[in-house]
């Protein structure tokens, strides 16, 4: 059994709930990582090939 820490088990419902919102994952890792903000993410303005 693994366990994982509650940073883990909160980014992996942020990344879920992402991909439920329609946002690819170079989109979602750029978030993830502090490179793109969640309103521009969302904004439906952005996209990982600008």
């Amino acid at each position: 059994m693994r366990h994982a820490s509650s940073d883990a088990v909160a980014r992996l419902d942020m990344v879920r709930t992402l991909r439920d919102l329609g946002l690819d994952l170079p989109t979602i890792r750029m978030v993830v990582d502090r490179e793109l903000s969640l309103p521009v993410a969302g904004s439906g303005t952005w996209s990982c090939s600008q």
